[in-house]
């Protein structure tokens, strides 16, 4: 039987299941977080004979590997899946949903399963964990405090980052200075990692002039002066 290989895209984390010389494991996600779908060798009908076949066996081991900020156990624990159970590919899902929402902290997922005899397989969850953040550091604030930017954007209070994640906050920072009227603004995020590998966030902050209305001029109204125009907005 060849090797098959597909991948699952979130929208929000790149969570992959795949089988290289391994058999694989579809999640199943529901249709708004699923922001694109592979398969590689475009062969469903093997894909699902060998998902029937895993469906067969008794996991003998589950091993989780990459992971260093949070703990197998902890891991563990939200994985719906036992050593002694048979496998059950529909949990496939639940598993891969409880381990990104429930910690945040993971950037990629992969999950497969290795066969050790004919009757038992070994279970494999390879983490690659987000960067734990240390600390947020704003330059250039002025019109806008750092309590209101963490209030609009609570997302920057987790406990870990994704590399990726740095031109969305920027992004909603900007926005909080376009509704004050600070259409100039420039925000560039920078991202450091230390020696002990937890990363600090810097927004470097442009902020520019604000934008005043100095005049304002109608042009067609025939029936309506431009001075009743005005008083009314």
């Amino acid at each position: 039987q060849r090797s098959l290989r597909f991948a699952l895209l979130c929208a929000f984390a790149p969570v992959w299941v795949s089988a290289a010389q391994k058999n694989v494991l579809p999640t199943d996600l529901d249709n708004e977080e699923i922001s694109e779908i592979v398969i590689a060798e475009d062969e469903t009908d093997q894909e699902n004979e060998a998902v029937s076949e895993l469906a067969q066996k008794i996991i003998r081991n589950i091993i989780i590997t990459g992971n260093s900020q949070v703990s197998t156990a902890a891991i563990t624990n939200k994985i719906p899946y036992r050593a002694g159970q048979r496998f059950d590919p529909l949990k496939s899902r639940e598993a891969i949903r409880n381990l990104y929402y429930d910690f945040k902290r993971f950037r990629n997922i992969q999950m497969w399963a290795e066969p050790v005899d004919a009757d038992t397989i070994d279970l494999y969850f390879e983490i690659q964990e987000k960067i734990p953040l240390k600390e947020i550091i704003f330059e250039g604030l002025s019109a806008i405090t750092e309590k209101e930017i963490k209030e609009k954007v609570p997302s920057l209070e987790a406990a870990a980052i994704d590399p990726e994640e740095l031109k969305n906050f920027a992004g909603a920072i900007r926005k909080l200075y376009l509704e004050k009227s600070y259409y100039s603004v420039a925000i560039e995020p920078e991202l450091n990692v230390d020696e002990n590998g937890k990363g600090t966030i810097t927004f470097k902050i442009t902020e520019g002039p604000k934008a005043t209305v100095k005049k304002i001029s109608f042009r067609g109204n025939r029936h309506v002066s431009s001075k009743t125009l005005r008083s009314i907005m």
